[in-house]
């Protein structure tokens, strides 16, 4: 089993795309209408599963309004390129696997988004230490643009669109002595707005930032000395509003926020609430069922939202009311390697990417 290590820490990740270092890759469409758990060893009615790669782990997920987008890891060195393919809502292969950038290694996961007419990833590359650089792709993937190149780390990268708009955001150590959140605009085809600009304020140690549109610009929410952070951003990727400490929030891994109608949910290691535009709580906090585990995806449907958490040895899918209220939970399948695992609605249900060693899965849920 793989594990990725920074800093001497074993960090996790999640978005419904999970992945197994040593699985196969695949897509599993589920019809759940009458209820069950997800998992590779069970046999589920209206189950579709593909086979994406062998040797594949680490993806991430993105949908266009037709097909799902998917960037993952090789397993296989020395190169471990990153690989893209793309599918529709039957799991059935659309796009065949390209490979994203070049033979340099990457460090961590990708980040995947669409942008207008194209998917847009965020692919975190070896070179001076640790580089972001973005790519567009379509039927054929373009060349990598460098968005970092100090001495330091540049890790965690996730991407949101509003529009034409885009906003990246990370984790980077640039300043040699704390660990802080970084941002940058980028237009539709990824082409920087600016310089990137540093979010969070607060000294200390600051990681998983997670990025989210809504109905005032973009969130980017993370974890700032053990507790629930936000910034707000206006609607072309500047900051507009100053860093938001929320109380009650003691968090151990990554956040996750997500834009509903007119505020915005966020989750954390131990708990869920709704916030307003100020980022004053408006719902909760709720408590997570179960012991504290790690918050690996999230998002919206237009009347609930799906939570995707890590805990004990399983992946759980949690149902969320439009306040943030935890109302159901499921486990999805077994867990044994913490990774990114995004969720995604496509429309009329969600779709989830999770892995283990028996592979990484596209599941179907139900909204």
């Amino acid at each position: 089993m793989n594990e990725y290590i920074y800093d001497n820490e074993v960090r996790t990740a999640i978005a419904v795309l999970l992945s197994g270092a040593c699985g196969r890759v695949h897509f599993e469409a589920l019809d759940t209408s009458s209820g069950g758990v997800t998992d590779d060893s069970a046999t589920i009615p209206g189950a579709v599963t593909t086979e994406i790669s062998a040797t594949g782990y680490c993806p991430s997920l993105a949908w266009s309004g037709s097909v799902l987008g998917v960037t993952w890891l090789e397993n296989v060195g020395p190169s471990y390129p990153t690989m893209f393919a793309s599918f529709d809502v039957a799991g059935q292969p659309v796009q065949a696997p390209m490979l994203v950038g070049n033979s340099l290694t990457p460090a961590s996961c990708s980040a995947l988004e669409w942008a207008t007419d194209h998917f847009l990833a965020a692919v975190e590359i070896y070179t001076n230490q640790t580089d972001i650089n973005v790519a567009n792709i379509s039927s054929s993937v373009g060349p990598l643009t460098n968005i970092t190149n100090d001495m330091g780390l540049s890790q965690e990268a996730e991407l949101a669109a509003r529009g034409t708009q885009l906003v990246l955001t990370w984790y980077d150590n640039r300043s040699s002595q704390n660990d802080q959140i970084y941002a940058l605009a980028l237009s539709d085809t990824g082409v920087p707005g600016g310089l990137p600009f540093q979010v969070s304020g607060a000294a200390g140690v600051n990681s998983w930032p997670m990025v989210t549109p809504t109905a005032a610009g973009f969130i980017i929410a993370w974890t700032g000395d053990a507790s629930l952070h936000l910034r707000m951003l206006d609607p072309t990727g500047a900051l507009s509003s100053s860093e938001i400490a929320i109380p009650n929030t003691s968090t151990i891994g990554r956040t996750m926020a997500v834009a509903t109608a007119g505020d915005t949910i966020v989750a954390w290691s131990h708990g869920v609430a709704r916030i307003d535009g100020a980022g004053n709580v408006t719902a909760g906090p709720f408590a997570l069922t179960g012991s504290a585990g790690d918050i690996v995806g999230m998002d919206w449907s237009g009347t609930d939202a799906r939570l995707v958490m890590t805990r004990d040895t399983g992946y759980y899918v949690a149902t969320l009311a439009a306040t943030g209220e935890p109302l159901s939970e499921t486990r999805l399948a077994d867990n044994n390697l913490y990774t990114q695992a995004p969720i995604r609605w496509i429309g009329d249900r969600y779709a989830v990417v999770y892995g283990n060693d028996a592979g990484v899965s596209l599941t179907i849920l139900p909204p």
